[in-house]
């Protein structure tokens, strides 16, 4: 599973890569959000749940959805699949370190049932780095954050 994670400023891109150091299947790139979807062989994209209701995302809190994408949106560039997430209970922490981790877990987590079921029709997903809680904390830390969620998960599908 690839991860590709966009982002304009040069600082933000250095310090995510600097928190993801050694994770190789997750890459930063200098792109602004509306190129995202260019990214070759891209099957889906995160995007909060209310980014992604036209889609049909409902609120389910700490669960990532895995919707179709329209055939109209599939003919202006999208990818196949939206991946909605980014939902809370009102009782949560509202520390972004907290609430990147279920982001991450949850879509990591959705992916892999969806790809059993579907032959892993989802390989890369890329994620613009404001839907990943980049504004309220360091990217190092972000950076760091995601990586170890990303090992946490493929830690323990292989045992």
């Amino acid at each position: 599973m690839n991860l590709i994670i966009s982002a304009v400023s040069g600082e933000t891109i250095g310090l995510l890569r600097e928190g993801l150091a050694g994770c190789e299947e997750v890459s930063v790139v200098r792109m602004p959000p509306n190129q995202l979807f260019k990214v070759e062989g891209l099957n889906a994209f995160y995007t909060t749940v209310m980014g992604a209701e036209r889609w049909g995302a409902l609120p389910i809190p700490h669960k990532a959805q895995i919707l179709k994408v329209e055939s109209e949106d599939r003919i202006k560039g999208y990818p196949p699949y939206v991946i909605a997430g980014s939902l809370f209970d009102i009782q949560d922490s509202a520390d972004p370190k907290f609430q990147l981790r279920v982001i991450v877990s949850s879509v990591l987590t959705a992916v892999e049932s969806f790809n059993k079921q579907h032959n892993s029709a989802i390989a890369k997903i890329g994620f613009w780095s404001d839907d990943l809680c980049l504004p309220g904390m360091n990217a190092r830390d972000a950076g760091q954050i995601i990586r170890e969620e990303y090992e946490l998960h493929y830690k323990r599908e292989r045992n």
